[in-house]
Protein backbone atom coordinates (compact mmCIF):
# COMPACT_ATOMS: atom_id res chain seq x y z
CA UNK A 1 0.00 0.00 0.00
CA UNK A 2 1.46 3.21 -1.14
CA UNK A 3 2.67 5.73 1.93
CA UNK A 4 0.21 8.34 0.21
CA UNK A 5 -2.60 5.92 0.93
CA UNK A 6 -1.76 5.32 4.36
CA UNK A 7 -1.25 8.84 5.37
CA UNK A 8 -4.76 10.02 3.65
CA UNK A 9 -6.66 7.33 5.82
CA UNK A 10 -4.70 8.37 9.19
CA UNK A 11 -5.51 12.00 8.24
CA UNK A 12 -8.87 11.10 7.52
CA UNK A 13 -9.12 9.45 10.94
CA UNK A 14 -7.54 12.25 12.49
CA UNK A 15 -9.99 14.52 10.72
CA UNK A 16 -12.97 12.73 11.97
CA UNK A 17 -11.81 12.58 15.71
CA UNK A 18 -12.00 16.58 15.62
CA UNK A 19 -15.27 16.89 13.55
CA UNK A 20 -17.11 14.79 15.90
CA UNK A 21 -15.43 16.66 18.88
CA UNK A 22 -15.64 19.89 17.90
CA UNK A 23 -19.32 19.36 16.97
CA UNK A 24 -20.50 17.79 20.39
CA UNK A 25 -21.27 21.27 22.07
CA UNK A 26 -21.63 20.58 26.16
CA UNK A 27 -25.48 19.51 26.46
CA UNK A 28 -27.91 19.17 29.22
CA UNK A 29 -29.12 16.13 30.91
CA UNK A 30 -32.72 15.23 30.30
CA UNK A 31 -35.77 17.31 29.44
CA UNK A 32 -37.63 17.15 32.12
CA UNK A 33 -41.58 18.88 32.43
CA UNK A 34 -41.38 22.44 33.92
CA UNK A 35 -45.00 23.68 33.37
CA UNK A 36 -48.23 22.95 31.80
CA UNK A 37 -51.54 23.98 30.83
CA UNK A 38 -53.75 23.04 32.46
CA UNK A 39 -51.77 22.27 35.64
CA UNK A 40 -51.12 19.10 37.17
CA UNK A 41 -53.95 18.18 38.83
CA UNK A 42 -56.29 20.87 37.76
CA UNK A 43 -60.31 21.12 38.12
CA UNK A 44 -61.58 23.36 35.15
CA UNK A 45 -65.30 24.30 34.38
CA UNK A 46 -65.15 23.70 30.59
CA UNK A 47 -62.72 20.89 28.12
CA UNK A 48 -59.12 22.83 27.00
CA UNK A 49 -59.13 23.48 23.28
CA UNK A 50 -55.27 22.82 23.45
CA UNK A 51 -53.29 21.49 26.04
CA UNK A 52 -49.01 22.60 26.45
CA UNK A 53 -46.36 21.58 28.02
CA UNK A 54 -42.87 23.53 28.44
CA UNK A 55 -39.57 21.36 29.20
CA UNK A 56 -36.64 22.43 30.80
CA UNK A 57 -34.68 22.35 27.18
CA UNK A 58 -35.41 22.17 23.86
CA UNK A 59 -37.04 19.05 22.46
CA UNK A 60 -37.32 17.41 18.71
CA UNK A 61 -41.31 17.51 17.75
CA UNK A 62 -40.54 14.65 15.32
CA UNK A 63 -39.05 12.51 18.16
CA UNK A 64 -42.07 13.16 20.60
CA UNK A 65 -45.66 11.82 21.61
CA UNK A 66 -48.59 13.46 23.41
CA UNK A 67 -51.30 11.21 23.99
CA UNK A 68 -54.71 12.65 25.80
CA UNK A 69 -57.02 9.81 27.14
CA UNK A 70 -60.68 10.69 28.88
CA UNK A 71 -62.38 9.91 31.43
CA UNK A 72 -64.58 7.13 29.31
CA UNK A 73 -61.10 6.04 28.17
CA UNK A 74 -61.12 7.87 24.55
CA UNK A 75 -58.53 9.03 23.25
CA UNK A 76 -58.36 12.77 22.63
CA UNK A 77 -55.27 14.15 21.09
CA UNK A 78 -55.59 15.65 17.43
CA UNK A 79 -53.07 16.54 15.07
CA UNK A 80 -49.91 16.86 15.31
CA UNK A 81 -47.34 18.21 18.01
CA UNK A 82 -46.41 22.12 17.34
CA UNK A 83 -44.11 24.42 18.95
CA UNK A 84 -45.73 25.39 21.94
CA UNK A 85 -45.78 29.91 23.12
CA UNK A 86 -42.27 29.68 24.56
CA UNK A 87 -40.44 28.24 21.29
CA UNK A 88 -38.71 24.93 20.74
CA UNK A 89 -38.56 24.13 24.66
CA UNK A 90 -42.66 23.74 24.60
CA UNK A 91 -45.37 21.59 22.67
CA UNK A 92 -48.79 22.17 22.14
CA UNK A 93 -51.98 19.84 20.53
CA UNK A 94 -55.68 20.20 20.16
CA UNK A 95 -57.91 18.36 22.31
CA UNK A 96 -61.02 16.66 20.95
CA UNK A 97 -64.44 17.23 22.52
CA UNK A 98 -65.33 14.88 25.27
CA UNK A 99 -69.07 15.94 26.81
CA UNK A 100 -67.78 13.58 29.69
CA UNK A 101 -66.56 15.37 32.91
CA UNK A 102 -64.30 13.93 35.19
CA UNK A 103 -60.10 13.15 34.90
CA UNK A 104 -57.98 13.48 31.74
CA UNK A 105 -54.70 11.92 31.95
CA UNK A 106 -51.66 13.30 29.81
CA UNK A 107 -49.41 11.19 29.08
CA UNK A 108 -45.77 12.26 27.19
CA UNK A 109 -42.58 11.37 26.14
CA UNK A 110 -39.99 13.34 24.61
CA UNK A 111 -36.70 13.55 23.07
CA UNK A 112 -34.33 16.28 23.79
CA UNK A 113 -32.87 17.82 20.71
CA UNK A 114 -29.14 18.81 21.93
CA UNK A 115 -28.12 15.08 23.58
CA UNK A 116 -31.09 12.70 21.99
CA UNK A 117 -32.14 11.47 25.95
CA UNK A 118 -36.06 10.39 26.27
CA UNK A 119 -37.48 11.35 28.88
CA UNK A 120 -41.52 10.76 29.74
CA UNK A 121 -44.52 11.34 32.25
CA UNK A 122 -47.98 12.02 32.80
CA UNK A 123 -50.16 14.34 34.55
CA UNK A 124 -53.73 14.79 35.36
CA UNK A 125 -56.59 18.00 34.92
CA UNK A 126 -60.49 17.34 35.96
CA UNK A 127 -63.08 19.53 34.29
CA UNK A 128 -65.83 19.36 36.83
CA UNK A 129 -65.73 16.50 39.33
CA UNK A 130 -62.50 14.65 39.56
CA UNK A 131 -63.02 10.84 39.01
CA UNK A 132 -60.96 7.72 38.64
CA UNK A 133 -58.33 8.39 35.41
CA UNK A 134 -59.13 5.64 32.37
CA UNK A 135 -55.33 5.67 32.93
CA UNK A 136 -51.82 6.75 34.25
CA UNK A 137 -49.27 4.34 32.77
CA UNK A 138 -47.09 6.79 30.80
CA UNK A 139 -45.94 6.29 27.41
CA UNK A 140 -42.89 3.57 27.05
CA UNK A 141 -40.76 2.23 24.58
CA UNK A 142 -41.49 -0.29 22.36
CA UNK A 143 -40.10 -3.25 23.66
CA UNK A 144 -38.71 -5.15 20.87
CA UNK A 145 -37.92 -1.87 19.28
CA UNK A 146 -35.62 -1.15 22.23
CA UNK A 147 -34.06 -4.91 22.38
CA UNK A 148 -33.43 -3.67 18.85
CA UNK A 149 -31.25 -0.81 19.68
CA UNK A 150 -29.84 -2.42 22.32
CA UNK A 151 -28.48 -5.32 20.26
CA UNK A 152 -27.05 -2.67 17.23
CA UNK A 153 -24.85 -1.24 19.95
CA UNK A 154 -23.70 -4.18 21.64
CA UNK A 155 -23.28 -6.01 17.74
CA UNK A 156 -20.95 -2.34 16.98
CA UNK A 157 -18.95 -2.76 20.53
CA UNK A 158 -18.26 -6.59 19.37
CA UNK A 159 -17.14 -5.27 15.64
CA UNK A 160 -14.93 -2.48 16.68
CA UNK A 161 -13.34 -4.95 19.18
CA UNK A 162 -12.93 -7.60 16.30
CA UNK A 163 -11.15 -5.23 13.98
CA UNK A 164 -8.99 -3.13 16.86
CA UNK A 165 -8.05 -5.92 18.60
CA UNK A 166 -7.01 -8.41 16.26
CA UNK A 167 -5.55 -5.64 14.22
CA UNK A 168 -2.99 -4.20 16.86
CA UNK A 169 -2.24 -8.17 18.02
CA UNK A 170 -1.29 -9.17 14.64
CA UNK A 171 1.34 -5.49 14.32
CA UNK A 172 3.06 -7.31 17.29
CA UNK A 173 3.53 -10.65 15.13
CA UNK A 174 6.39 -12.61 14.10
CA UNK A 175 4.10 -14.77 11.58
CA UNK A 176 2.36 -12.70 9.63
CA UNK A 177 -0.10 -14.83 9.18
CA UNK A 178 -1.16 -15.65 12.94
CA UNK A 179 -3.72 -14.46 13.84
CA UNK A 180 -5.46 -14.91 10.49
CA UNK A 181 -7.73 -11.72 8.88
CA UNK A 182 -11.16 -12.75 8.38
CA UNK A 183 -12.15 -11.23 11.76
CA UNK A 184 -11.38 -7.81 11.00
CA UNK A 185 -13.67 -8.23 7.83
CA UNK A 186 -16.25 -9.57 9.56
CA UNK A 187 -15.83 -6.92 11.97
CA UNK A 188 -16.04 -4.23 9.30
CA UNK A 189 -19.23 -5.87 8.07
CA UNK A 190 -20.75 -6.24 11.09
CA UNK A 191 -19.98 -2.77 12.34
CA UNK A 192 -21.88 -1.39 9.02
CA UNK A 193 -24.87 -3.66 10.08
CA UNK A 194 -24.90 -2.35 13.32
CA UNK A 195 -24.78 1.53 12.53
CA UNK A 196 -26.99 1.45 9.89
CA UNK A 197 -29.87 -0.27 12.04
CA UNK A 198 -29.07 2.10 15.02
CA UNK A 199 -29.38 4.81 12.28
CA UNK A 200 -33.02 3.08 11.54
CA UNK A 201 -34.20 2.06 14.68
CA UNK A 202 -33.15 5.44 16.90
CA UNK A 203 -36.47 7.17 15.95
CA UNK A 204 -38.65 4.23 15.96
CA UNK A 205 -37.30 3.62 20.15
CA UNK A 206 -37.49 7.27 20.50
CA UNK A 207 -41.18 7.49 20.14
CA UNK A 208 -41.88 4.19 21.80
CA UNK A 209 -43.48 2.46 18.14
CA UNK A 210 -42.42 -0.90 16.67
CA UNK A 211 -40.24 -2.22 14.18
CA UNK A 212 -42.00 -1.59 11.42
CA UNK A 213 -41.57 1.96 11.38
CA UNK A 214 -38.10 1.43 10.65
CA UNK A 215 -37.85 2.74 7.45
CA UNK A 216 -40.30 5.60 7.98
CA UNK A 217 -37.95 8.64 5.99
CA UNK A 218 -39.60 11.23 8.62
CA UNK A 219 -38.29 9.60 11.48
CA UNK A 220 -35.26 8.87 9.65
CA UNK A 221 -35.00 12.56 8.97
CA UNK A 222 -35.22 13.50 12.46
CA UNK A 223 -32.93 10.94 13.33
CA UNK A 224 -30.43 12.14 10.99
CA UNK A 225 -30.47 15.96 12.49
CA UNK A 226 -29.65 14.94 16.40
CA UNK A 227 -26.45 14.73 17.41
CA UNK A 228 -26.48 10.73 17.49
CA UNK A 229 -27.34 10.76 14.07
CA UNK A 230 -24.52 12.56 13.67
CA UNK A 231 -22.38 10.28 15.44
CA UNK A 232 -23.67 7.44 13.72
CA UNK A 233 -23.36 9.17 10.29
CA UNK A 234 -19.57 9.86 10.80
CA UNK A 235 -19.26 6.54 11.73
CA UNK A 236 -20.00 5.20 8.38
CA UNK A 237 -18.05 7.63 6.93
CA UNK A 238 -15.08 5.92 8.59
CA UNK A 239 -16.10 2.60 7.21
CA UNK A 240 -16.41 3.82 4.19
CA UNK A 241 -12.50 5.41 4.09
CA UNK A 242 -11.47 2.13 5.39
CA UNK A 243 -13.27 0.00 2.56
CA UNK A 244 -11.63 2.09 0.09
CA UNK A 245 -8.07 3.04 1.56
CA UNK A 246 -7.70 1.42 4.14
CA UNK A 247 -8.87 -2.19 4.18
CA UNK A 248 -4.95 -3.83 3.01
CA UNK A 249 -3.74 -1.58 5.71
CA UNK A 250 -6.11 -1.84 8.82
CA UNK A 251 -5.92 -6.28 7.61
CA UNK A 252 -2.28 -6.42 7.38
CA UNK A 253 -0.98 -3.15 9.39
CA UNK A 254 2.71 -3.71 10.50
CA UNK A 255 2.71 -0.93 12.97
CA UNK A 256 -0.12 -0.23 15.39
CA UNK A 257 -0.59 3.60 14.55
CA UNK A 258 -2.94 3.29 11.71
CA UNK A 259 -5.11 0.42 13.35
CA UNK A 260 -5.06 2.43 17.11
CA UNK A 261 -5.99 5.36 15.60
CA UNK A 262 -9.13 4.13 13.28
CA UNK A 263 -10.43 2.35 16.53
CA UNK A 264 -10.21 5.83 18.43
CA UNK A 265 -11.70 7.51 15.55
CA UNK A 266 -14.38 4.71 15.53
CA UNK A 267 -15.01 4.83 19.48
CA UNK A 268 -15.12 8.45 19.54
CA UNK A 269 -18.63 8.31 17.68
CA UNK A 270 -19.39 6.64 20.79
CA UNK A 271 -17.75 8.68 23.01
CA UNK A 272 -19.31 11.70 22.36
CA UNK A 273 -22.61 11.17 22.45
CA UNK A 274 -24.96 10.11 25.39
CA UNK A 275 -24.28 11.12 28.97
CA UNK A 276 -20.08 12.17 28.57
CA UNK A 277 -21.57 14.67 26.31
CA UNK A 278 -23.86 16.31 29.00
CA UNK A 279 -23.52 18.15 32.12
CA UNK A 280 -20.42 20.22 33.09
CA UNK A 281 -16.26 19.38 31.69
CA UNK A 282 -18.27 17.18 28.69
CA UNK A 283 -14.19 17.55 26.68
CA UNK A 284 -12.41 15.38 29.51
CA UNK A 285 -15.79 12.84 30.01
CA UNK A 286 -16.23 12.87 26.19
CA UNK A 287 -12.09 12.19 25.57
CA UNK A 288 -12.18 9.65 29.04
CA UNK A 289 -15.11 7.86 27.23
CA UNK A 290 -13.50 7.28 24.03
CA UNK A 291 -10.42 5.92 25.43
CA UNK A 292 -12.74 3.56 27.36
CA UNK A 293 -14.45 2.27 24.35
CA UNK A 294 -10.52 2.21 22.32
CA UNK A 295 -9.40 0.40 25.27
CA UNK A 296 -12.26 -2.23 25.39
CA UNK A 297 -11.50 -2.93 22.04
CA UNK A 298 -7.88 -3.91 22.33
CA UNK A 299 -8.98 -6.29 25.15
CA UNK A 300 -12.06 -7.73 23.74
CA UNK A 301 -10.38 -7.78 20.67
CA UNK A 302 -7.26 -9.59 21.45
CA UNK A 303 -8.99 -11.96 24.21
CA UNK A 304 -10.83 -13.11 20.87
CA UNK A 305 -8.02 -13.65 18.99
CA UNK A 306 -5.85 -15.75 21.55
CA UNK A 307 -9.63 -18.29 21.89
CA UNK A 308 -9.11 -18.23 18.26
CA UNK A 309 -5.33 -19.14 18.01
CA UNK A 310 -6.18 -21.95 20.85
CA UNK A 311 -8.41 -23.55 19.07
CA UNK A 312 -6.53 -23.61 15.70
CA UNK A 313 -2.84 -22.34 16.11
CA UNK A 314 0.47 -24.32 17.29
CA UNK A 315 1.40 -24.53 20.90
CA UNK A 316 4.72 -21.88 19.69
CA UNK A 317 2.67 -19.86 18.26
CA UNK A 318 0.11 -19.55 20.85
CA UNK A 319 2.52 -18.83 23.73
CA UNK A 320 3.96 -16.29 22.23
CA UNK A 321 0.31 -14.62 21.00
CA UNK A 322 -0.82 -15.00 24.72
CA UNK A 323 2.10 -13.54 26.37
CA UNK A 324 1.90 -10.63 23.79
CA UNK A 325 -2.16 -9.83 24.70
CA UNK A 326 -0.87 -10.49 28.58
CA UNK A 327 1.42 -7.27 28.01
CA UNK A 328 -1.32 -5.54 25.70
CA UNK A 329 -4.37 -6.27 28.38
CA UNK A 330 -2.57 -4.59 31.68
CA UNK A 331 -1.69 -1.40 29.99
CA UNK A 332 -5.53 -1.47 28.16
CA UNK A 333 -7.60 -2.90 31.81
CA UNK A 334 -5.57 -0.48 33.45
CA UNK A 335 -6.96 2.51 31.44
CA UNK A 336 -10.56 0.83 31.72
CA UNK A 337 -10.58 0.71 34.85
CA UNK A 338 -9.21 4.69 35.68
CA UNK A 339 -11.57 5.88 32.42
CA UNK A 340 -14.15 4.22 34.09
CA UNK A 341 -13.81 5.62 37.68
CA UNK A 342 -13.88 8.82 35.98
CA UNK A 343 -17.44 8.18 34.34
CA UNK A 344 -18.61 6.39 37.76
CA UNK A 345 -17.67 9.56 40.09
CA UNK A 346 -19.28 12.05 37.37
CA UNK A 347 -22.60 10.65 36.64
CA UNK A 348 -23.35 8.57 40.44
CA UNK A 349 -23.11 12.01 42.25
CA UNK A 350 -23.24 10.11 45.83
CA UNK A 351 -22.94 6.53 47.51
CA UNK A 352 -26.80 6.44 47.97
CA UNK A 353 -27.69 6.18 44.38
CA UNK A 354 -25.26 3.53 43.94
CA UNK A 355 -28.19 1.32 45.78
CA UNK A 356 -31.52 3.49 45.31
CA UNK A 357 -31.18 3.97 41.12
CA UNK A 358 -31.55 1.29 38.46
CA UNK A 359 -28.04 3.24 36.99
CA UNK A 360 -26.53 2.55 40.28
CA UNK A 361 -27.30 -0.92 40.44
CA UNK A 362 -26.05 -1.64 36.85
CA UNK A 363 -22.70 0.19 37.83
CA UNK A 364 -22.39 -1.94 40.92
CA UNK A 365 -23.67 -5.03 38.76
CA UNK A 366 -20.17 -4.13 36.08
CA UNK A 367 -18.01 -3.50 39.10
CA UNK A 368 -18.57 -7.14 40.54
CA UNK A 369 -18.62 -8.34 37.13
CA UNK A 370 -15.12 -6.73 35.86
CA UNK A 371 -13.17 -7.98 39.26
CA UNK A 372 -14.46 -11.45 38.53
CA UNK A 373 -13.23 -11.01 34.77
CA UNK A 374 -9.91 -9.97 36.09
CA UNK A 375 -9.44 -12.81 38.36
CA UNK A 376 -10.01 -15.38 35.59
CA UNK A 377 -7.61 -13.17 33.62
CA UNK A 378 -4.59 -13.07 36.58
CA UNK A 379 -5.36 -16.69 36.56
CA UNK A 380 -4.83 -17.16 32.42
CA UNK A 381 -1.68 -14.47 33.11
CA UNK A 382 0.34 -16.93 35.17
CA UNK A 383 -0.44 -19.82 32.46
CA UNK A 384 1.19 -17.64 29.84
CA UNK A 385 4.24 -17.09 32.34
CA UNK A 386 4.24 -20.72 32.78
CA UNK A 387 4.00 -21.59 29.16
CA UNK A 388 4.54 -24.92 27.88
CA UNK A 389 3.06 -26.88 24.60
CA UNK A 390 0.62 -28.84 26.38
CA UNK A 391 -1.41 -26.78 28.46
CA UNK A 392 -3.45 -24.52 26.18
CA UNK A 393 -6.62 -26.71 27.09
CA UNK A 394 -6.32 -25.01 30.65
CA UNK A 395 -6.29 -21.66 29.46
CA UNK A 396 -8.28 -22.30 26.80
CA UNK A 397 -11.00 -22.61 29.28
CA UNK A 398 -9.62 -19.95 31.16
CA UNK A 399 -9.62 -17.45 28.91
CA UNK A 400 -13.33 -18.99 27.24
CA UNK A 401 -14.69 -17.83 30.88
CA UNK A 402 -13.00 -14.53 30.32
CA UNK A 403 -14.26 -13.72 26.89
CA UNK A 404 -18.07 -14.65 28.01
CA UNK A 405 -17.22 -12.47 30.79
CA UNK A 406 -16.32 -9.49 28.63
CA UNK A 407 -19.38 -10.18 26.43
CA UNK A 408 -21.03 -9.94 29.39
CA UNK A 409 -19.55 -6.60 30.80
CA UNK A 410 -20.72 -5.26 27.14
CA UNK A 411 -24.48 -6.22 27.77
CA UNK A 412 -24.20 -4.53 31.06
CA UNK A 413 -22.51 -1.03 29.45
CA UNK A 414 -25.38 -0.99 26.65
CA UNK A 415 -27.80 -1.00 29.63
CA UNK A 416 -26.33 1.92 31.28
CA UNK A 417 -25.99 4.23 28.56
CA UNK A 418 -30.00 3.72 28.16
CA UNK A 419 -30.52 4.67 31.69
CA UNK A 420 -30.26 7.77 32.85
CA UNK A 421 -27.43 8.54 35.51
CA UNK A 422 -28.33 9.68 39.38
CA UNK A 423 -26.47 13.44 38.83
CA UNK A 424 -29.60 13.70 35.74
Amino acid sequence: MPLRTRRALLVTCVAVIVAVLVSAAPASAHAELVSSTPSDAAILTAEPARITLTFSEEIDLRLSAVKIVGPDGRRLDTGALTAGPTGEDSLTTAVALDTHQGTFSILWQVTASDDGHTTSGHLTFSVGAPSKPATTTALSRNQLTSALSDAAQWTGFVALALIGGFTTLRTQQDDPHDPPTWPVTLGWGALLIATVLQLLVYGPAARGLSPSHLFDRSLLAATLATRDGHALMARLALLAVAAVLGDAVIRRARSPLIPLVFTVAVAATWGTVGHAATGGGTLLAMASLTLHVTAMALWVGGLAAVVLLLLTGSGATVGATAARFSRMAVVAVAVIAATGCYQAWREIGGISALIDTTYGRLLLAKVVLLLAVLGLATRSRGLVTRWREGNEAALRGSVLIELAGAAALLVLAVLLSGNAPPRS
